[in-house]
């Protein structure tokens, strides 16, 4: 995996989450560590949280490129949130109703009858 730096955008991203410990310098400190936690345990458990911080900026990123391209293409939030995130088609339009699904083949029953034990022979012994 190549190195990760952040963009403009994550960086814009981490300063408005305003976290205390995940901070722009920590995460270009942390993301491109290669710890071995047999070997250094503490240092990679923080370069994973770091990485995971990092994948859920990432994720922000992306959604605000997509509302930003749905705005563009004239999707309106308010109308339709789901349309202007994810380009679906309006509210407005209905679709068909899907066929029933067949209930599933419910499973037999057990057989509850009790076992009767025999006695052995040798138990007196």
């Amino acid at each position: 995996m190549g190195k990760i730096k952040l963009t403009e955008r994550q960086i814009d991203i981490v300063a408005r989450l305003n976290d205390d410990i995940y901070t722009i310098d920590y995460l270009e400190e942390w993301l491109n560590r290669n710890d071995n936690v047999y070997i250094n345990a503490p240092a990679a458990l923080s370069a994973m949280g770091a990485s995971g911080f990092y994948c859920a900026v990432a994720a922000m990123e992306r959604l605000e490129i997509m509302q930003e391209q749905a705005a563009e293409s004239g999707a309106s939030a308010e109308e339709n949130p789901q349309a202007a995130v994810f380009g679906e088609p309006p509210a407005e339009e209905k679709q068909e109703p899907a066929e029933p699904v067949k209930p599933a083949k419910q499973p037999r029953k057990r057989n509850n009858k009790k076992l009767e034990v025999k006695e052995n022979e040798n138990d007196g012994l």
